[in-house]
C-alpha cells in the first residue's frame, strides 16, 4: 500500500476529501460517479496533486458526503476555506426576476442622481476630465439601466400569449424573435 504524502503537501482541501471519503467509507470510484468526474480525478484531490478543481466538483462531493453522512448520522463538515458552498437563491419565476432588476435600477438611479448632487455642488472647473469621465459614467449607467428595463418589460407575458390563442400568431415586432 503506497504511502499518504503529509497535509502539508496535500493541501487542506485534498485532506478535507480524504478524510471525510474514509469517514464515512467512500471510495474514490463512488465519488467520481456522483461528482461525474474520472476516478484519477478524485484521487488527484485526494492527493493534493489537483489543488484547484472546479467549483462543481467540489459541491458534488460535498453534497454527496452530506448525504451519505445523513444516512450514516454523521456529522460532515463542509469543504475549507474558499471551498465552502455557498447557498444562492435561485429566482424561480420571471416577476421575482423583474421586481430584482428594478429594485437594481432604482438603486442606480438613486446613486447616479446623488452623484450628479455632489458633482454641482463641487462646481469643478468646466474642463477637468476627471469629471468629464464621471458624468460620462453616470451617462452609460443611465443609459445601460433604460435598456435593462425596455428589455425586461417589452417582452410578452405567457397571459398575454394564452389570451391570444392560437388564431394570431406573435410576430418579430411584438418581440418575439422568430
Amino acid at each position: 500500500m503506497a504511502v499518504r504524502k503529509p497535509d502539508s503537501e496535500v493541501g487542506p482541501l485534498g485532506v478535507w476529501a480524504y478524510d471525510t471519503a474514509r469517514l464515512l467509507g467512500i471510495t474514490p470510484a463512488q465519488i467520481a460517479e456522483r461528482a461525474g468526474v474520472t476516478e484519477p480525478t478524485i484521487r488527484k484531490i485526494e492527493g493534493g496533486s489537483n489543488k484547484t478543481p472546479s467549483r462543481r466538483v467540489v459541491f458534488e462531493m460535498a453534497r454527496y458526503f452530506r448525504e451519505v453522512g445523513l444516512a450514516q448520522n454523521v456529522h460532515v463538515d463542509d469543504p475549507p476555506g474558499d471551498w465552502a458552498v455557498k447557498p444562492v437563491a435561485p429566482v424561480s419565476d420571471a416577476a421575482a426576476y423583474l421586481a430584482r432588476i428594478d429594485s437594481l435600477v432604482g438603486i442606480v438611479g438613486e446613486l447616479i442622481e446623488q452623484n450628479r448632487q455632489l458633482i454641482a455642488a463641487l462646481a469643478p472647473p468646466p474642463d477637468d476630465p476627471v469629471v468629464d469621465r464621471a458624468v460620462a459614467a453616470l451617462g452609460q449607467a443611465e443609459g445601460i439601466a433604460a435598456r435593462e428595463r425596455a428589455r425586461s418589460t417589452s417582452r410578452p407575458r405567457r397571459s398575454d400569449r394564452e389570451h391570444r390563442g392560437a388564431e394570431r400568431p406573435l410576430t418579430i415586432r411584438e418581440g418575439v424573435s422568430a
